[in-house]
């Protein structure tokens, strides 16, 4: 075989493996999208009980999407909102100077700073869902030996949250699966495996 040919043969394998690695690309980005339709058509028709669920027991390293549309919704739950302000670590990242935090924690604080903004101007709903954060998971005080808080957070941030309902978040979690019911999970699970 010539020196062209062998040329050739090179080009065309590796034009090849290009073509196929932007094909699967393609269809990873098509599955995604149609995931991230199930997971936003469940949360928008969700009950509040169901969206606290969500931000309570998803999975923090792959819900960014998740979490931004419902701290988005101004039907959301004030109570949810709170434990997601919690939740996104506030109270560590309220103990960080501005250069002491990686480029992934001023996006996350520039959530956590728009959630208490909104909590504290009254834009999420209030009634339904009773929280208190002294339960949360991610409690306030919980990083305390980082030192003093460097940002100040506001005392709504603190408070409890009367409503109505208390979500007993471990009685029913084995109901979901990464913050979504059984049913939608399924579903999501499904369309992973095609």
């Amino acid at each position: 075989m010539d020196i062209e040919r062998r040329k050739l043969l090179k080009q065309q394998a590796k034009t090849q493996a290009a073509e196929e690695a932007a094909a699967m690309a393609q269809r990873e980005a098509d599955r995604d999208e149609a995931l991230w339709k199930l997971i936003r058509d469940h949360l928008a028709r969700a009950t509040p009980e169901q969206r606290h669920m969500y931000v309570a027991s998803s999975n923090y390293d792959d819900n960014e999407r998740g979490i931004r549309f419902l701290a988005d919704l101004p039907d959301l739950e004030q109570g949810t909102a709170v434990m997601l302000f919690w939740l996104k670590g506030a109270d560590a990242l309220a103990r960080l100077t501005p250069t002491e935090m990686a480029s992934y924690q001023e996006d996350e604080w520039e959530l956590i700073k728009l959630i208490e903004q909104r909590v504290v101007n009254g834009f999420y709903r209030t009634g339904t869902i009773r929280f208190d954060p002294a339960n949360c998971p991610l409690y306030p005080g919980e990083y305390a030996s980082l030192g003093p808080l460097v940002h100040p957070i506001a005392p709504q941030m603190y408070a409890i949250t009367e409503g109505d309902t208390y979500v007993n978040v471990e009685v029913i979690r084995e109901k979901y699966d990464e913050g979504l019911p059984e049913d939608v999970a399924a579903a999501v699970w499904a369309q992973w495996n095609e």
